[in-house]
């Protein structure tokens, strides 16, 4: 029984196993690269701001993501009823900054429907550049 192997043998097992370890770490790579691609998405949030009655007065839709800009293509009332219950007070395209907000107006009434609901299209840029991605993206939202 001969111990002794020759290279020429264990030669497709080494670099079997090295391309396995290759293939592995390219893997995780990519995965943790998709995770953060994922998380630099732009997020919306709707605010408004009161008077001194409670009523509302200011309504805001706010980029609350962190390091991403946004371009916003299209804002419009897609709930049931009254289609002007909704409008932007900017006009568009409208470049909302990461922290700040696109300005809008909502009017509600007795026969409004509960709740309003809102689409956003927007397209993303990171926020040192101005350089925006083709991607359209959408959101709905909703105002109760």
């Amino acid at each position: 029984m001969e111990l002794i192997t020759s290279l020429s043998d264990t030669l497709p097992a080494w670099l079997g196993g090295i391309g396995g370890i290759l293939a592995a770490f390219l893997a995780g790579y990519a995965l943790v690269r998709a995770i953060r691609a994922e998380a630099r998405h732009v997020v919306w949030q709707i605010s408004n701001e009161r008077n001194e009655n409670g009523r509302t007065e200011k309504w805001r839709l706010v980029n609350t993501t962190e390091g991403v800009a946004a371009r916003v293509l299209g804002f419009e009332n897609i709930s049931d009823g009254l289609q002007d219950a909704v409008r932007g007070k900017a006009e568009l395209p409208a470049y909302v900054a990461p922290g700040l907000w696109y300005p809008f107006s909502h009017e509600r009434s007795m026969a409004s429907p509960y709740p309003t609901i809102v689409r956003v299209t927007w397209r993303e840029s990171p926020s040192q550049g101005r350089r925006f991605r083709r991607r359209k993206y959408t959101s709905v939202l909703y105002i109760d």
